[in-house]
């Protein structure tokens, strides 16, 4: 029986440094991906982590990394009720999501090769690497 107390207590501390090491190897390696797409290279585009790595939880070897691309050209509404984004001045964006995430796997598939990328609905799984 697999003893709670002491794996939560593990799981809450913060990562060792190897731990440290590559969650900072796959943000850089994301952004260095990123930075070579000349479709993103010239994009707001803010790479960072988030989930457990970044909560400090759940970090220890067997965590996977989660990192998110931000592109901050463009965003999602939901306006009050009763007005419109004419109110606010605000434009359609001429770069869409989709087109987006479309770029994104582009970059990180000519970065890390195409059977170390794959694609689900919301994310992308990069498999490690050296």
């Amino acid at each position: 029986m697999r003893d709670w107390e002491n794996t939560f207590a593990s799981w809450a501390q913060p990562p060792a440094k190897t731990e440290q090491e590559r969650c900072d190897n796959a943000v850089e390696a994301i952004r260095n991906a990123i930075g070579a797409s000349d479709k993103l290279k010239n994009r707001n585009i803010k790479v960072f982590t988030q989930g457990s790595y970044r909560n400090n939880t759940n970090v220890r070897r067997e965590s996977d990394v989660d990192v998110g691309i931000l592109c901050n050209d463009t965003f999602f509404m939901k306006l009050p009720e009763n007005y419109t984004k004419e109110y606010f001045g605000i434009q359609d964006a001429t770069y869409q999501y989709g087109q987006f995430k479309n770029e994104v796997g582009e970059a990180l598939v000519s970065y890390f090769g195409s059977s170390s990328v794959h694609r689900g609905n919301k994310a992308f799984d990069i498999h490690e690497n050296s």
